[in-house]
């Protein structure tokens, strides 16, 4: 079985996928290189796996560097960031590039490295990629023991302190960056068959961009010139793929805009289990701790119950006292719906005869001429009397008057209901019925209540005593 080596370049670009292996501090020939075309719907989680699906595993650190990661120099108000931590920074950062990067904040992965101040705004070097996206790769490149795994556009790959690309102009898919200063100074959009991107990095021409730039060479090349690199070209694909593990490899204290994860090496598990260990000791103190609080407590508890004994004697003889309160109260309205009843019967026995000969009377004296009365019934609800009408405002009179003389005789007057028989021009006559409902004596049954209530406190107060 062939050595592991130590580091995997995989580029994935809108045409091509490659990857080389790489071993040693040098990064000397690759020990294994593959190029593909991608085909127009393969995601980048797919041109990954299908890098790392081959004969050879991939080396103890991966670098995936794509064109489809969102690159760009963003600014931010100096005063709004302030004193602000690395994790609130780079939230507010995904809210910041959320509307230009199209990726929604709450579920992207971004990396930032500071570029400086130009006025009152702060620089920021920006990489985003939507979260799912970095998750699905991180957990395939986990599955082959992949130790670190790191995912950047392949700007940010070349290293500054190189004097032949420090200062350069790098198109990449539809974005033109100019890196000189030794960071990315700016970032343009690049549309097909057109020179835009020239004047949005803020030069009239290409001489006057190089001329602004004297240092701006490749490596051969006179001053003012470019080199116009295609990386569908394997001669020209494999060094670059070298050039950028050799950068990548001397990165060190140069920071980049990583999209990162590192598993825990060996000598992290042995810190941990020291942290661990001492976190045991610190629990078992802990522990030991706790017990003796705990004795204390008990012993502390205890003597609240035994000061706390008269206040639950008090709180039960309350409960006592509030049943009994409260089975008095209802004998009280026992008591009364019994004497209600009682003084009820009463009423319609003493009254039932003489009621309706005191009605009788009332309707003698309070009916009209224009109103005979043919009946008067007993029915469930109470008293009917029923006739005719030649007027409609009889009966309705006639329901009025008798209202206060019914009232002490235990009835209760309803409107009167009428059906005109449209034998007249006026709509008559009418046939109409009163309806007297027996509600028996109210006033008697109030007094009843308090009556009631008094003699119950008589009673209290004679067994009190």
């Amino acid at each position: 079985m062939s050595r592991r080596a130590d580091i995997t370049v995989i580029l994935v670009t809108e045409r091509v996928i490659a990857r080389a292996d790489f071993s040693g501090h040098q990064a000397q020939s690759p020990g294994h290189f593959a190029r593909w075309e991608r085909s127009g719907d393969q995601s980048l989680l797919e041109a990954v796996q299908s890098a790392i699906e081959k004969d050879h595993l991939p080396g103890r650190r991966v670098v995936v560097l794509s064109t489809t990661i969102w690159n760009q120099v963003v600014s931010v108000p100096r005063l709004g960031i302030e004193s602000v931590a690395d994790e609130q920074l780079t939230n507010a950062l995904k809210y910041e590039v959320e509307p230009l990067a199209g990726v929604d904040a709450e579920a992207a992965s971004l990396a930032w490295v500071e570029q400086g101040e130009r006025a009152d705004q702060k620089m920021f070097w920006v990489n985003v990629l939507p979260a799912i996206e970095w998750e699905q790769i991180h957990a395939l490149l986990a599955s082959r023991k992949v130790r670190e795994v790191r995912l950047t556009h392949p700007v940010a790959i070349f290293d500054p302190r190189d004097k032949q690309a420090s200062n350069r102009v790098e198109l990449w898919n539809q974005s033109a960056c100019l890196v000189t200063d030794r960071r990315p100074a700016r970032v343009a959009l690049v549309t097909a068959g057109s020179e835009r991107w020239i004047s949005d990095l803020g030069f009239e021409t290409g001489e006057s961009l190089f001329a602004s730039h004297a240092s701006l060479v490749a490596p051969g090349q006179s001053a003012g010139q470019s080199v116009d690199m295609n990386l569908n070209d394997e001669a020209e694909l494999k060094p670059w793929l070298q050039h950028a593990a050799r950068n990548l490899l001397a990165s060190q204290g140069n920071p980049r805009p990583w999209i990162r994860r590192q598993r825990t090496s060996s000598a992290a598990t042995s810190a941990w289990l020291l942290r661990a260990a001492a976190i045991t000791l610190v629990l078992l103190f802990c522990g030991w701790h706790f017990l003796w609080i705990n004795g204390r407590n008990h012993h502390v508890q205890d003597q609240i119950v035994r000061l706390e004994q008269p206040a639950r004697e008090k709180e039960k003889y309350d409960s006592m006292l509030r049943g009994v309160m409260e089975q008095r109260e209802e004998t009280i309205n026992r008591a009364f719906a019994t004497k209600s009843n009682l003084q009820r019967v009463a009423f319609f026995a003493n009254s039932q005869t003489d009621r309706l000969h005191h009605l009788l009377q009332h309707l003698v004296n309070l009916r009209t001429s224009d109103l005979v009365i043919r009946q008067i019934s007993i029915e469930e609800q109470g008293t009917v009397i029923s006739g005719i009408s030649l007027d409609s405002d009889a009966a309705p009179l006639l329901t009025n008057r008798l209202r206060d003389a019914a009232a002490p005789l235990g009835w209760e007057i309803h409107p009167a209901s009428q059906h005109g028989q449209m034998k007249m021009t006026s709509g008559g006559p009418w046939t109409f019925s009163i309806l007297l409902e027996d509600v028996g004596p109210p006033a008697l049954l109030r007094e009843s209540r308090r009556q009631t209530v008094d003699e119950n406190a008589s009673s209290d107060q004679q067994v009190s005593l």
